[in-house]
């Protein structure tokens, strides 16, 4: 059995690994280089796949949509990618989570019950770093950091200590 660090990635930092987006993708780089060697899977959720449309940064440079789609699929069929079905148990897990949460969209939940179901510690998000996402009724996923789950589910941005959060969390 591999004993490899798994990390979740919500639909957020999948679009800034494929588009490289400045001031984000220097945090996930280290990531897919350890995935690209074999040190780490990622664990994404077909709903996330369901909202990968289109690339926003590269549409609004005016590349051609069959050109995101084309790249969207490349790199989905990286073979570090592990892709999760939501499946009865995520799908109930995800409704129990936004109603005791008041979650909002049911994607986030969706997203976040995929880690708790899977035994996951980490979940890479960007969603919820703004300032006053916390005072905001619909609450984003990084203000959960810590507080879902047992032991509590990490929630935050791919940080560039890199292996604290494997061994703190494991």
């Amino acid at each position: 059995m591999r004993s490899d660090p798994i990390v979740v990635w919500d639909t957020c930092v999948i679009i800034d690994a494929i588009q490289k987006t400045q001031g984000r993708y220097e945090c996930i780089e280290p990531y897919v280089h350890d995935a690209e060697k074999g040190k780490l899977r990622i664990i994404i959720s077909e709903v996330s796949v369901a909202e990968l449309l289109l690339l926003k940064e590269y549409d609004s440079q005016g590349m051609p949509v069959r050109e995101q789609v084309r790249l969207i699929q490349d790199w989905l069929e990286n073979p570090y990618i592990i892709r999760r079905a939501v499946y009865r148990h995520i799908s109930e897990q995800a409704a129990a989570i936004g109603r005791k949460y008041e979650i909002l969209p049911a994607t986030d939940a969706i997203i976040m019950a995929t880690a708790l179901c899977e035994n996951i510690p980490v979940l890479h998000t960007f969603d919820g770093l703004d300032e006053g996402a916390a005072n905001r009724k619909r609450k984003k996923l990084c203000t959960y950091d810590g507080k879902i789950g047992s032991p509590p589910l990490h929630i935050g941005p791919p940080d560039q200590s890199r292996g604290t959060i494997f061994e703190k969390r494991r």
